[in-house]
């Protein structure tokens, strides 16, 4: 009885001991959960952020176009008022205020100034684009093909190529121009798809036309920002090679 005894009492350490073990394993199990269910939602919690910075963006951009539509919608006499460069009317105005810049919502209107060659500058106002093209107005009933292919052949590096390639993408019918692309063209490219055969949606839907390469749409503005950074024009010194002239 007396060994029995002892024993016992040997063997009691023993479990506390392995209670001991699972219960910081349960514990550090727990604290991992804990962890990743915090980062969870912080990540969450940011990409919410994220998202309504997003959609505030968008909306502050909206609000310049409506201030234009307005301005252009008034009974105004333009040699009263300061369209070209009004840094007043069309430079950062606000839109949110906060403590933070970074809470702050702004928007403006911005155009080129079109004396800088260089392409350096910009200014706040507007420009006309009365003189600029509607490719989707060239498909319309009230041109003929003679006439939409003069109108694309005035634009600058335009061959008669490019001007029936576009053609035949924006028109309704299947059948190609003589210098034209249709869906013979199109579905033997690797990926093969269809031509649109109807107006553009985008600008950039132009780089599918067929041999229509992104330095005949955009010229040497390699990143697209409307004006000619230093290295696209510097020649061969830094990427993009481009031949240092002004356009």
């Amino acid at each position: 009885m007396q060994t029995q005894h002892h024993n016992s009492q040997f063997n009691k350490p023993s479990r506390r001991g392995s209670v001991l073990l699972v219960v910081l394993v349960i514990v550090g199990i727990m604290s991992l959960g804990a962890y990743t269910f915090s980062e969870l939602m912080l990540t969450e919690s940011e990409a919410t952020a994220m998202y309504g910075r997003g959609a505030a963006t968008r909306q502050y951009s909206d609000s310049g176009i409506e201030l234009v539509a307005a301005v252009l919608g008034e009974d105004i006499n333009p040699a009263e008022q300061n369209f070209y460069h009004n840094p007043d009317q069309f430079q950062a105005i606000l839109m949110r205020d906060a403590e933070t810049s970074r809470g702050r919502g702004r928007f403006s209107v911005v155009v080129p100034v079109e004396s800088d060659i260089q392409n350096q500058s910009i200014r706040f106002g507007l420009t006309d684009e009365s003189s600029k093209l509607n490719l989707n107005y060239l498909a319309s009933e009230e041109l003929d093909e003679e006439s939409a292919r003069e109108m694309l052949m005035y634009l600058p590096e335009m061959t008669e190529e490019y001007a029936e390639a576009i053609l035949d993408w924006i028109d309704d019918d299947d059948e190609p121009r003589m210098f034209g692309a249709e869906f013979d063209y199109y579905l033997s490219l690797d990926p093969p798809y269809e031509p649109r055969n109807g107006p553009l949606e985008s600008l950039d839907e132009l780089l599918l036309v067929a041999d229509i390469t992104p330095e005949l749409l955009y010229g040497e503005d390699a990143n697209r920002n409307g004006l000619l950074d230093g290295n696209e024009n510097d020649g061969d010194a830094t990427q993009p090679a481009d031949d240092a002239t002004a356009f």
